[in-house]
């Protein structure tokens, strides 16, 4: 289950916490959507698939965790969203974090982590 990119039925998004395959390995990044406060969003396409999904890629740090490991309104979003299904509103298949590589000549352990969270794709832009 972990290595498709598409959910079936009411199981709830894949979460690949820490995850061994990285995002590049499951999706191919084909541009910007959006960007926004808390990140950005591209246009992807699973490997697997080819289904085409919209990838929002967050950076999590010290300062906007609080010490909780990720920010608390992309944990706010991934509770509501993992097991919620509606035709009106966009699907979340899957939540991936790794944690970034601290440079070599650092003796501090790393703790920033990047958060991904994918959803099914929807061509509909409401901006316009």
């Amino acid at each position: 289950r972990t290595e498709t990119c598409e959910t079936s039925g009411n199981e709830g998004a894949v979460m690949d916490f820490l995850a061994t395959k990285r995002l590049s390995e499951l999706y191919r990044l084909d541009g910007i959507i959006g960007e926004g406060a808390y990140g950005v969003v591209y246009k992807g396409i699973c490997e697997d698939s080819k289904a085409t999904v919209a990838i929002k890629s967050m950076k999590a740090s010290r300062e906007t965790t609080k010490g909780f490991g990720i920010p608390m309104d992309a944990y706010r979003e991934v509770k509501i969203l993992k097991d919620l299904r509606h035709r009106n509103i966009v699907e979340l298949l899957r939540v991936v974090m790794t944690r970034d590589k601290q440079p070599e000549e650092s003796s501090l352990p790393s703790i920033a982590l990047s958060l991904s969270l994918v959803y099914g794709y929807a061509e509909h832009d409401l901006s316009q």
